[in-house]
């Protein structure tokens, strides 16, 4: 955070045009038990507060939450000094959002089903970022929430007045359809996922949240971290030894989305 702030004041002071921003990970944390006992409570308190919290306050708030404040101190606290405060809270130009799926909390060793029905249809990942197993999720096992990006989008305006307007930086999806005997990619889950999250940035909008874009992740399939090329996110297909793009059948939905959008910018993804 205090890196941020200093580069965004140096970059001010070299040119003062373009705009700026933070780009972070967050996403909603919930309980994934239809009974959540006090200490499922404390972990998704917690969680929020290091996944989501301690980001968003200091920048948009000036201050670190209070209770992650007394949970820090136990650990060393917050090598906080005097003014880093102000260099973190510099106004943004705009606030980067990268959301994929929520992230929904349950005890250690829980059988599957006394696991409410929300994770039942929507896995989650256990205290310990273990997947849960179930019907809906992408080739990363992944779950699939996209009114979660919805919810998102609506609370970070509502908690945070100060915030400036949002962009959606990252969202997509990994899935690995293979090239059909016709050359053509059919990745209709690929298209059923980003469909989805684009309606849920409308109906954040609809609620009066300032959204100034959404960027798919990705246009080409990458070197995905510790995945390596196991994972293909891309609109277009890469072959890793010979380097030929195929575009999949998403990236022309996506062109035909944009194409509509442009006509009439109230229109959403769902039935294209």
């Amino acid at each position: 955070l205090l890196g941020h702030g200093l580069a965004v004041g140096r970059m001010r002071a070299v040119d003062p045009g373009p705009q700026h921003a933070i780009v972070l990970n967050v996403a909603p944390i919930r309980a994934g038990v239809a009974k959540p006992d006090a200490a499922l409570f404390e972990a998704v308190r917690i969680s929020d507060g290091y996944r989501n919290r301690v980001w968003l306050g200091p920048l948009f708030r000036g201050r670190y939450p209070a209770d992650m404040v007394e949970w820090a101190a136990r650990y060393g606290g917050f090598p906080v000094e005097d003014g880093d405060l102000e260099t973190i809270a510099a106004p943004l130009d705009w606030l980067g959002v990268n959301y994929y799926h929520d992230i929904v909390l349950v005890p250690d060793g829980m059988p599957t089903d006394e696991r409410c029905d929300a994770v039942g249809a929507h896995p989650g990942v256990t205290g310990v970022q273990d997947a849960l197993p179930g019907p809906d999720h992408t080739d990363m096992g992944w779950p699939i929430t996209p009114d979660g990006l919805r919810e998102l989008l609506v609370s970070i305006a509502r908690e945070y007045p100060a915030v400036p307007p949002m962009m959606v930086t990252e969202n997509g999806a990994a899935y690995d359809d293979p090239v059909g005997p016709d050359g053509v990619i059919r990745d209709e889950r690929r298209i059923r996922y980003l469909a989805a999250h684009i309606d849920a940035v409308a109906d954040a909008m609809a609620a009066g949240v300032q959204v100034r874009g959404y960027m798919v992740w990705s246009l080409l399939d990458n070197f995905e971290w510790a995945e390596g090329y196991r994972q293909r996110f891309g609109l277009i297909h890469v072959d890793e030894a010979t380097q030929h793009r195929t575009p999949r059948q998403s990236a022309d939905w996506y062109r035909r989305l944009i194409d509509r959008a442009r006509a009439d910018p109230g229109q959403g993804a769902v039935g294209s």
